[in-house]
């Protein structure tokens, strides 16, 4: 009989709705994000650094507290300060640490050159043994001397800041940046393996006079770092090491 109205009982008894249930879970849940909070921060932050960026983008959605604690720039610096460390040319656009992060990163992969990253700054420049001892010979970065340097300016001349090397002179040279072609993949030969090969995602073409030189093909490093290579000449946008040799 106890059994039996035991049994009584239990059958009268309201069901559980949906939103108790979820109610239930996020009770659940922010008490364990308050023993959380009581942690101290820095090794909170320690514990995070262990976590993926991918991984740390989701634990916002886990409760109030982690996503207060994501979005300070504490958790996004080291991060921040690890990507940047070898970088040669930095992309910097974000209101906080988190969204430069991921700015960043996603410029990384972008393998076109724009005007203003040409003509912002100086160009370190060299010929290639290729071209025969007559240009070697003269070639400061084959003495273990700093390369000639050049700028591209918006105007479209290309200016020498070292004219004391450049026995031609290039102040009437022109250039052109024009998209990347398809049927140049190949067609270069990266002498001292500076750069991958790849098909170029653009091309930058050098006029004297109505004379053109050969195009050169724009590529991207993982450094960051821009290479502008033809069959004759190498420009990089970072400062380069003298030739081994």
């Amino acid at each position: 009989q106890q059994h039996q109205h035991q049994h009584q009982h239990d059958s009268s008894a309201e069901p559980i709705s949906g939103n108790e249930i979820t109610q239930k879970k996020r009770q659940k849940v922010d008490e364990d994000c308050m023993i959380t909070s009581r942690l101290q921060r820095g090794l909170l932050l320690q514990i995070i650094d262990y976590l993926h960026t991918e991984e740390l983008l989701r634990l916002p959605i886990t409760c109030r507290f982690f996503h207060r604690l994501v979005s300070s720039d504490d958790v996004w610096s080291p991060r921040v300060n690890v990507l940047f460390t070898d970088k040669k040319h930095v992309f910097r656009k974000g209101d906080t640490l988190k969204e430069v992060l991921m700015n960043a990163t996603v410029d990384g992969k972008r393998e076109y050159i724009t005007e203003h990253e040409l003509t912002r700054g100086h160009w370190e420049m060299t010929y290639k043994a290729s071209m025969g001892s007559e240009f070697s010979s003269l070639e400061p970065f084959f003495h273990r001397k700093p390369p000639r340097r050049r700028r591209f300016l918006r105007s479209g001349r290309i200016q020498s800041l070292t004219p004391s090397l450049e026995p031609f002179g290039v102040n009437n040279w022109q250039w052109i940046l024009r998209d990347g072609d398809p049927e140049m993949k190949n067609y270069f030969q990266d002498e001292f393996d500076i750069a991958p090969r790849r098909d170029p995602k653009g091309t930058l073409v050098l006029y004297w006079g109505q004379m053109a030189f050969p195009p050169l093909a724009v590529k991207r490093l993982s450094n960051w770092g821009w290479i502008l290579e033809s069959t004759a000449v190498i420009f990089c946008s970072f400062p380069v090491v003298s030739h081994p040799t």
